[in-house]
């Protein structure tokens, strides 16, 4: 939904089935965008989803992230919160990776190195699936981890771009937790 001036608002449904939304204006503290996350979450739990991943370190560390961002006012902060959201892609995969997903021949991946890991768990939940959608999900893993470590080290970070990173990040976890259930990990 378009405001004055161009500015975009969010729109999250007040109630489910119902005619009544409410709009979501930018904000300049986070607070409307956490609040936005959790009615998102709510909203899939009405739906029937509820969340896997809530006993996860991963999504710990991402609600740690929103009250980061909430409190932060500058640049320096919105990169910390990208720092915060690379933290929780380490966490996430060492959650959901196990040695035994090691491809056959390959050098296990050594500490926080999340993006292989992340790669070996994905291969390993969707074996069977067609190498496409297998392909897809890794390439989503990789960005979200590449967006995270890019977003820490900038220098003019926008609150925007550290939403845009939260909210890719629990995206994320959220999937792959849901991955490592329905084989009966995490």
């Amino acid at each position: 939904m378009e405001g004055p001036g161009g500015t975009v608002w969010l729109r999250v449904p007040e109630n489910r089935g119902g005619a009544v939304d409410q709009a979501w204006p930018p904000d300049s503290d986070g607070r409307l965008f956490a609040q936005y996350l959790h009615a998102l979450r709510q909203e899939y739990e009405k739906l029937g989803y509820t969340s896997v991943s809530s006993t996860l370190k991963a999504r710990s560390i991402v609600d740690d992230a929103l009250q980061q961002l909430a409190a932060a006012e500058e640049a320096p902060s919105y990169a910390a919160v990208g720092n915060m959201c690379r933290a929780a892609l380490i966490a996430l995969a060492d959650e959901v990776y196990e040695s035994h997903m090691l491809p056959q021949g390959k050098e296990a991946p050594k500490g926080d190195d999340a993006a292989t890991k992340l790669k070996y768990a994905i291969r390993h939940y969707l074996a069977g699936s067609s190498e496409t959608y297998t392909r897809a999900i890794e390439t989503i893993a990789k960005g979200t981890w590449e967006m995270a470590c890019a977003f820490l080290h900038r220098k003019n970070a926008l609150r925007e771009e550290a939403e845009i990173c939260v909210e890719q990040t629990a995206i994320l976890i959220e999937a792959l937790a849901r991955l490592a259930l329905k084989e009966g990990s995490p």
